[in-house]
């Protein structure tokens, strides 16, 4: 997986806002909306490699039960349902952009906070609208 940071902090968006979480910042995105926020989580070459299984660790020993999963994109990792599996003692937010089908993401114990691209972001075509 393509981690870029995990820290802890106050949740800003969603049914969660307010209440400490871990973050859990993946890098690389498939869009380029022209208001990004995170540039610098967009590509890959300041990410590190990690197994799921570090990320996990790593959550434990910060200690939060809440944890936000974000980007760039965070459905691009590929092993992302490996680490959602493991999740399952924690509650589990993902912020994603709503372009990428949510499905294979989809938990008992996890909430989807989706940031729909409008149009001034450029990239509204992108959006799937099924989500």
């Amino acid at each position: 997986m393509k981690l870029v940071e995990i820290f802890d902090s106050i949740d800003g968006e969603g049914i969660r806002a307010g209440e400490l979480t871990t973050f859990v910042r993946f890098a690389g995105c498939n869009l380029r909306c022209t208001y990004c926020d995170t540039d610098y989580a967009q590509t890959l070459h300041q990410a590190k490699d990690v197994s799921p299984e570090t990320i996990l660790e790593k959550i434990r020993e910060i200690g939060n039960h809440n944890i936000t999963i974000t980007g760039g994109e965070p459905l691009l990792q590929k092993a992302l349902p490996a680490l959602l599996d493991r999740l399952t003692d924690y509650h589990v937010n993902i912020e994603t952009n709503g372009s990428q089908n949510i499905v294979p993401f989809q938990r008992e114990n996890t909430l989807i906070t989706m940031d729909y691209k409008c149009p001034s972001s450029g990239e509204e075509h992108k959006m799937l609208l099924d989500n």
